[in-house]
């Protein structure tokens, strides 16, 4: 999978800014996400070729000494520093952490491009300094430019027949040739990629909506980056003896959840038998209700029956009273003997 070439500008227009890059730079100020042991791995561009710091170390205040040397000179040519002024660029060269991981990536190659590709674009009279960091967690260079182009001078000229005597070019500052407008930077970026194509490298997406990064904020963004990668890191090591119980804990949950449909279906079978409970109760009611009926209906039944039968006594005792109240009747004549 290829990685990306990245580049960023920032302008600087204050000698007190750049002091607090130099500062950055050379590690003479602590730099949170910068790993102090690795420090000698660190590298300068001196004279043609990389220096590690292991070999020479840097002095602080250097770039800033530097710098202002090469401003200094600027002026001695007859450059002019305006109010504002951007006068100093820094630039930002690196690709995405992966590319570095690939096997086969040429970083000495890719290391030597980073100083050619400056010189190209900027011109290496206008690079005033140039680091490589090794001691955090991607390798990038920083290179400190003063914007500096030749303009000649073209007011004062009088309309005449005879064409004007050219003036010398002098001196300025003028950091929009190179990060004026969107545009331009737009085209670096493309430039840097292509340049960098060789190394497997590619250019980010045009038109992605992402939104230029200064080197401040890029770097900013890097070390929050560390700061969660160690957070997360520490939340590992806090979780660890957690996951080491994983197994145990995944097998208590199988049981509990056998045990949780064991009683599922259980409270299942309670709740049938507490509906037929309450079925029975229900017939049981009803099956009282009716006897409740009878019971209260029995006294008046009983009192109509009693009621019968003593109107029926009473029949057969006045049927029996006139039978017995009736004349005898003769007996009818027969044969004499």
């Amino acid at each position: 999978m290829a990685g990306y070439a990245i580049i960023r500008v920032e302008k600087h227009n204050t000698l007190g800014t750049i002091a607090g890059i130099g500062h950055h730079l050379d590690r003479t100020r602590e730099t949170p996400n910068a790993d102090p042991e690795r420090g000698h791995l660190n590298r300068t561009w001196i004279d043609g070729e990389w220096v590690a710091w292991g070999d020479e170390p840097r002095e602080s205040g250097a770039h800033l000494h530097a710098f202002k040397q090469r401003l200094e000179d600027f002026q001695q040519r007859g450059g002019r520093i305006q109010a504002n002024a951007v006068i100093a660029l820094e630039v930002l060269l690196t690709a995405s952490p992966e590319a570095f991981k690939e096997p086969g990536f040429d970083f000495d190659g890719w290391l030597k491009a980073q100083y050619h590709y400056l010189v190209k674009r900027f011109g290496a009279r206008n690079i005033v300094s140039v680091v490589l960091h090794l001691d955090e967690e991607t390798p990038h260079v920083h290179a400190l430019v003063i914007p500096e182009i030749e303009r000649i001078e073209r007011r004062g000229n009088k309309k005449t027949t005879k064409p004007p005597k050219p003036k010398p070019p002098k001196p300025a500052l003028a950091a929009s040739q190179w990060v004026g407008s969107r545009a331009l930077l737009s085209e670096l970026q493309t430039d840097y990629g292509a340049a960098m194509a060789r190394f497997g490298l590619q250019r980010g997406k045009e038109r992605s909506g992402a939104r230029h990064v200064p080197v401040s904020a890029y770097y900013a963004q890097g070390g929050a980056l560390v700061e969660q990668i160690e957070h997360l890191q520490a939340e590992v090591e806090r979780l660890r003896p957690a996951a080491e119980r994983l197994p145990e804990v995944e097998q208590q949950l199988t049981e509990a959840h056998a045990l949780i449909d064991s009683l599922q279906a259980s409270r299942a079978e309670q709740r049938s038998r507490i509906e037929r409970m309450r079925a029975a109760r229900r017939a049981d009611a009803e099956d009282l209700g009716v006897i409740r009926t009878i019971k209260e209906a029995l006294p008046g039944v009983y009192q109509e029956v009693v009621g019968m039968a003593d109107r029926e006594m009473a029949r057969r005792a006045e049927a029996e009273i006139v039978r017995m109240s009736a004349p005898a009747e003769p007996d009818e004549p027969g044969p004499r003997p």
